[in-house]
């Protein structure tokens, strides 16, 4: 995902306001969509790997990322994850601090896996966003241009702003 991330082409020139946005989207991502999509486990080994991620307990967490987990939709006491602060991760917690306080480097950023609806849940947007985009998508919702690739296509888009803001 860091290479992924780092050769991302962000986009120019593309209004959000034309009927034809999502078209121009698929035209211009139409050879970075990730295909087919990973599973829940392939995905937590990459960010292993990748960003060295650590599995934790909720009553192991400092109150003030305590207090997010906790008012996150979706969490249902399940495994949390904490991205260290590393230069990787730097433009993820630079977003996060954009809308946070900081007191003590907390909160941390963490994220949790929501079965129900098949996503990963962070209180990073932006790295939100870069797991539900690197983790891909079915070829069949590709060929088929339903809601799920339109979904998909508009997080390439988003991803490729919160890289030109925090990046």
């Amino acid at each position: 995902m860091v290479q992924y991330l780092s050769d991302y082409k962000i986009i120019e020139g593309i209004d959000e306001c034309n009927k034809d946005f999502v078209q121009k989207l698929g035209d211009f991502y139409d050879n970075d969509i990730i295909e087919p999509k990973k599973d829940c486990s392939e995905m937590i080994c990459t960010l292993k790997n990748e960003y060295k991620i650590t599995e934790t307990d909720i009553d192991e967490l400092d109150p003030v990322t305590q207090s997010l987990v906790s008012n996150m939709s979706g969490f249902q006491k399940n495994k949390i994850w904490i991205l260290p602060y590393s230069k990787v991760a730097a433009a993820f917690y630079k977003e996060l601090y954009s809308h946070y306080f900081i007191i003590d480097n907390t909160p941390l950023i963490f994220f949790f896996y929501d079965m129900g609806n098949d996503v990963f849940v962070s209180d990073s947007s932006f790295f939100q966003t870069a797991i539900f985009v690197y983790r891909g998508i079915n070829a069949e919702d590709v060929k088929k241009k339903n809601t799920l690739y339109k979904l998909y296509l508009n997080s390439m888009y988003m991803l490729s702003n919160a890289i030109k803001t925090y990046g």
